[in-house]
């Protein structure tokens, strides 16, 4: 995606980061003029994931277009958090609580997961259906946006810390997470990927949505 594009991308992503970096400097603790920093520059590679962002306050922010030192320092803690099984920054997501450095299921969400997994690796239906589906039944959505979409079910069922693995940027640190997903619905993923190897699913809705 060219950096133009990625501009625009981050634009239109804005309060959903907002909303999941914490509300202070990453660098200092600061609470004072606060603004999200790319971690790895748009126009050097980087995406817009929240594994790529931090909040930083004016005068970090303006240390880290600097040069690379303060940069590589926030890789560095980020990727001792998930060394350790810590949150590696942002919030926990969907299903999850994170209190004292410890994660913790919150089953008040966690079935909702679950749900969302069984509906995608059980009966096969496209992360579209999925997102309508949990709209028409009002189930409660991510960060209280006004409806599921595809973005939001892709990212949870690509996520692998459901699964129980501590990961940063790619890369997994074992298993240091309590798993959401496990037992009979891990196995159904495992099977759901092995026959779609390669190849396009082709979209079920679900009967309600037929």
């Amino acid at each position: 995606m060219q950096t133009n594009n990625k501009r625009k991308e981050f634009a239109s992503l804005r309060h959903y980061f907002d909303e999941e970096l914490p509300k202070e400097c990453g660098n200092c603790g600061s609470r004072d003029d606060l603004q999200i920093h790319h971690v790895v520059p748009l126009t050097l590679g980087g995406n817009n994931v929240i594994t790529n962002l931090v909040r930083l306050c004016a005068e970090c922010h303006s240390k880290a277009h600097g040069g690379m030192e303060l940069i590589n320092q926030f890789e560095e803690v980020r990727r001792d958090n998930a060394r350790n099984g810590r949150i590696p920054s942002g919030r926990p997501p969907l299903g999850y609580l994170y209190k004292d450095g410890e994660w913790e299921v919150d089953e008040s969400t966690a079935w909702i997961v679950r749900y969302i997994f069984r509906m995608r690796f059980v009966f096969e239906y496209s992360t579209t259906h999925i997102a309508n589906a949990l709209t028409h039944m009002a189930i409660p959505t991510v960060n209280g946006a006004s409806k599921w979409t595809h973005p939001v079910i892709k990212r949870i069922i690509d996520n692998p810390r459901y699964l129980g693995e501590s990961v940063y940027d790619g890369k997994s640190y074992g298993k240091l997470i309590p798993p959401i997903i496990d037992g009979e619905l891990a196995e159904a993923k495992r099977r759901f990927e092995k026959k779609y190897e390669g190849t396009r699913i082709k979209p079920k809705a679900p009967p309600l949505m037929a």
